[in-house]
């Protein structure tokens, strides 16, 4: 989704809503993004400089990293980022001919809020069946 700035006035701002589905994450698909990210905020610009503020939330399918159980989870964040024209390489999110593509900032906020290591529950005793791979026997 493109958002046309061009026009933006200092001290103004255009509000947005997105909506949109993510890829799995993961090479081992352990993240599953079964409903749509949804964010809303706004632009602003802030006496010549962009400013994109706004808050996301999904809910995300995980296999549990200890006993392998599915459950789900919703995870919300904030973002804030500051845009600049494409002439302009040093800051990290330019605009595309005047407009602010918000599929090239929320989705990788969103995997960036993945944890590494994602449990069911926070006293996960895991699966006795498993075994531990650098003695051979059973998890500790």
């Amino acid at each position: 989704m493109k958002i046309d700035v061009r026009a933006l006035q200092d001290g103004k701002s255009v509000p947005f809503r997105y909506t949109s589905l993510l890829p799995p994450f993961d090479d081992f698909g352990r993240v599953l993004f079964p409903h749509p990210v949804e964010a809303e905020g706004s632009i602003t610009n802030r006496r010549g400089t962009l400013v994109l503020e706004g808050t996301w939330s999904v809910w995300a399918e995980f296999r549990c990293d200890r006993c392998d159980a599915p459950f789900s989870r919703k995870l919300s964040g904030s973002v804030t980022s500051i845009l600049n024209d494409e002439d302009d390489r040093t800051l990290p999110l330019p605009l595309d001919g005047g407009f602010c593509n918000l599929d090239a900032i929320i989705p990788p906020d969103v995997i960036l809020a993945v944890e590494t290591k994602n449990l069911c529950t926070d006293d996960c005793p895991g699966n006795p069946n498993w075994r531990c791979f650098d003695y051979g026997g059973p998890k500790e």
